[in-house]
């Protein structure tokens, strides 16, 4: 007589490794996602020369040049070299900022306004 041999198949360690490599695989795929998305951000920081290089538009003031939810790619300006505009037209360049603590309840999203004229305190 023949005796049988009870042979283990070996399908469920190749899938039991499989599935565990396509676990470590995601979270190495997710952390280099996540760490270049800080690192592009950082880069844009330097490149752009400021601390916010992209806001989103959240009002609908500044239509119909910039609508909610554009987003906005931001550079540095030294405050000499902005672009006044005037109020019948003349376009000037557009600013982003901070208005806490400019104004008793100030907004605390990045306020978006075109320059018509500059004003400064002497204080």
């Amino acid at each position: 007589t023949m005796k049988r041999k009870n042979i283990k198949a070996p399908v469920k360690h190749e899938k039991e490794t499989s599935s565990k490599r396509k676990i470590v695989v995601t979270i190495i795929l997710l952390g280099v996602a996540f760490s270049g998305a800080f690192i592009v951000y950082f880069i844009m920081q330097i490149a752009l020369n400021t601390k916010t290089p992209m806001v989103v538009v959240v009002s609908g003031s500044m239509e119909p040049n910039l609508h909610r939810g554009d987003l906005l790619f931001l550079r540095g300006k030294d405050a000499d070299n902005i672009k006044n505009g005037t109020i019948e037209g003349k376009e000037g360049d557009i600013i982003v900022f901070n208005a806490r603590g400019l104004w008793v309840n100030a907004p605390s999203d990045p306020i978006v306004h075109r320059v018509i004229d500059k004003m400064y305190d002497n204080e």
